[in-house]
């Protein structure tokens, strides 16, 4: 009888240690973990934008490119001095 109650009174204490160690030790990490996977989330949404503006900005790039060779074939350079017999030819 009396084995038996030392042998429960261990189980309790051990059981006891090990709820105050989860409680102490892995529960505010498991919510720090849980505040950390929100935050990866929200900068990985902003990862998203910025890859989807540095796109648009290269796009928006080559178009002035090839708008500005556009402008260049079609409109000659006008002379900065007058070259009349180079504007006969």
């Amino acid at each position: 009888m009396e084995s038996e109650r030392r042998y429960i009174l261990t189980l309790l204490s051990f059981a006891a240690a090990f709820a105050i160690g989860v409680y102490v030790l892995v529960w505010p990490n498991y919510r720090a973990a849980s505040s950390l996977k929100s935050d990866i989330a929200a900068l990985r949404g902003k990862l998203d934008t910025i890859g989807t503006q540095t796109a648009t900005v290269e796009k928006l790039a080559k178009e002035i490119s090839d708008a500005q060779g556009e402008m260049d074939r079609r409109f000659k350079i006008i002379p900065e001095s007058p070259d009349v017999s180079g504007l006969m030819s």
